[in-house]
């Protein structure tokens, strides 16, 4: 089996102003009284291209192989790094249809699973190996305009890859009471390596503040582990009449495990999910720790802390309290911030109830997630 994708994306801008003839509108742009006249056009394009195979084993109906293997080539990627295999393979026993359950009333369906694959990943932009200069116009000189070029933020990286995935899995299916009740348990773990991110490269490196270089690398390695459940259960089942419900819940743990220099990356504070943090999850918040607002009955305290090494910006009543983490009286960005928590969440849940009478359906559902930080809307001293 083969596949083959392509994106193309064509884009074109003119404009003019002070033409001589109006009736012209834009047919004629370059027909005006001070040649002021822009035009512009882009062409951007990718294309993946995949082969697959795929083999299929089944021994009586209760022994189950499935192996297969992808080579996907992506032309994102770098030179000599744009082609990689993923291999899988996968297991499943029917525990159910062995003779030892012959006797057992009301389990319908048993089965056992196990499986372990590898994907990949290289969702970067187009050209995103490359480095290459934008042409800006909004200079002139002795009423003159002319063109100078700056280097594009995110800058090329000849050694760019794949980002691949390892990812193992132990499932059960099973079903009771003619299937009314049925559901099935999953334990996994993947570890992702050559994780493709964008990197924020330091002002030493000519990095600025308002527009930042940024490169993309294979930055590091992650794990995430944990079970999801299934339930479903049919409560009611009437001609005329059906209720039934579905249940899930899932718990994470994800956690970085390596980075490219075997060190914690720190973005900006006001940039302040960009940071990473070897043993914590890749989406985290690294900033100053909010207790609140200085109230205008603590003047005199909050005047005590500084915002500055200097120490001639003291806080004031409206300002927001933040943790002084070393004790010296100073707020910076140095020594008082730090993990303050993550966008994952510890475990998700699901309800769904589907109610059916004749042709008229109803459905409810609810969804909790916990133990994760939304967006922070304060994000400075």
């Amino acid at each position: 089996m083969t596949s083959w994708t392509q994106s193309k994306f064509r884009s074109s801008y003119s404009e003019g102003a002070g033409q001589l003839i109006p009736s012209q509108l834009w047919h004629n742009l370059a027909a005006n009284a001070k040649e002021s006249y822009v035009i512009r056009s882009g062409y951007v394009q990718s294309q993946t291209f995949s082969y697959a195979a795929r083999l299929n084993y089944n021994y009586l109906g209760k022994y189950l192989l499935t192996v297969s293997n992808r080579w996907d080539g992506a032309s994102r990627l770098a030179e000599g790094n744009k082609w990689a295999a993923f291999p899988s393979a996968a297991l499943a026993w029917r525990l159910i249809d062995e003779g030892w359950f012959t006797n057992v009333k009301n389990l319908n369906e048993l089965k056992l699973r196990a499986s372990w694959g590898m994907t990949g990943n290289s969702g970067i932009s187009e050209y995103g190996t490359q480095s290459y200069l934008n042409a800006l116009t909004n200079s002139a000189f002795q009423d003159r305009g002319f063109t100078y070029y700056v280097y594009n933020p995110f800058l090329g990286n000849v050694d760019l890859g794949w980002e691949k995935s390892a990812s193992t899995n132990i499932g059960l299916d099973f079903g009771i009471l003619n299937n009314r009740i049925v559901g099935s348990v999953d334990y996994y773990y993947t570890k992702t390596t050559d994780i493709l991110l964008p990197r924020t490269l330091p002002t030493s490196m000519g990095s600025g503040n308002n527009t930042p270089f940024q490169i993309y690398q294979n930055i590091g390695s992650t794990s995430n582990k944990g079970i999801e459940l299934n339930l479903t259960t049919v409560n009611i089942r009437k001609q005329n009449f059906n209720w039934q419900t579905n249940i899930t819940f899932a718990h994470n743990t994800e956690k970085i495990l390596d980075l490219i220099d075997g060190r914690d990356i720190i973005g900006a504070v006001n940039r302040e999910t960009e940071s990473l943090l070897i043993g914590r999850p890749l989406k985290t918040f690294y900033t100053f720790k909010r207790l609140g607002i200085w109230q205008t009955d603590e003047a005199a305290e909050a005047a005590t802390y500084f915002k500055d090494a200097a120490k001639t910006q003291p806080f004031k009543p409206g300002d927001i309290k933040l943790a002084d983490l070393n004790g010296d009286f100073v707020i910076d960005e140095i020594n008082d911030v730090q993990y303050i928590g993550t966008t994952s969440p510890r475990w998700t849940a699901g309800l769904n109830n589907t109610f059916r009478y004749k042709n008229i359906d109803l459905t409810l559902y609810i969804i909790s997630r916990w133990g994760h930080d939304g967006i922070r809307l304060h994000r400075s001293v």
